[in-house]
């Protein structure tokens, strides 16, 4: 819970940073210390959720964050791994010579439109590959 707490306190102070500093989002940055790419996230964040400075006393750290940052991630993005069979993957492309890494992507994004982009995929594929016992039959 630390974590929500840093992230409230960071977010508030972007917020007084910007809103009674009047400073540029690269002195908000600096004076953060965080990066400029968070600011802007934040910022963004703040005005699609019309929030106004400086924050209703009420505003609970969880409450903020879903303002600011939408919706915590679901427990789909790890359920996306449990979805991918590289050993399954590799049989077949052994098997089925004009299978292509892309070719195989594409069968996995049709089963699960969700997933992975096709360089993530790729990623995991050749990390995958490079964790499995190389053994001679």
């Amino acid at each position: 819970m630390a974590r929500a707490g840093t992230a409230m306190t960071r977010i508030k102070e972007i917020l007084r940073l910007r809103k009674d500093g009047g400073l540029s989002q690269c002195k908000v940055a600096r004076a953060s210390r965080c990066s400029v790419g968070t600011v802007n996230k934040v910022l963004r964040g703040a005005a699609r959720a019309r929030l106004s400075w400086p924050l209703e006393e009420e505003t609970s750290e969880e409450e903020l964050q879903r303002r600011v940052f939408g919706e915590a991630p679901s427990a789909s993005v790890d359920a996306r791994r449990e979805n991918l069979d590289f050993a399954a993957v590799h049989k077949e492309m052994q098997q089925r010579r004009h299978l292509t890494a892309r070719l195989a992507w594409q069968e996995y994004r049709d089963a699960h439109p969700d997933g992975y982009g096709y360089s993530q995929y790729c990623h995991l594929f050749a990390e995958w590959r490079g964790r499995r016992k190389v053994t001679m039959a």
